[in-house]
């Protein structure tokens, strides 16, 4: 299990938008063996525009199969 946060800030200068926006993500692993793992994954992103209209908040939910040799 593990969990992460992050905050980005983006200046563009020359239109002079301003971007800030957060990723939170939490995901959690299960090994059946030391080959085979599924895995889950919830990573909530928003983002804050001084510019109307590109705002916009994103849930987004992964499901995984990992294998190796």
């Amino acid at each position: 299990v593990a969990a992460g946060l992050d905050y980005s800030f983006e200046n563009f200068i020359a239109s002079g938008r301003d971007d800030s926006g957060w990723d939170f993500r939490i995901l959690a692993d299960y090994f059946l063996n030391d080959f085979l793992a599924f895995g889950a994954e919830y990573v909530y992103t928003q983002r804050d525009s001084t510019v109307a209209g590109l705002d916009y908040d994103r849930n987004m939910i992964l499901l995984r199969a990992r294998g190796r040799l």
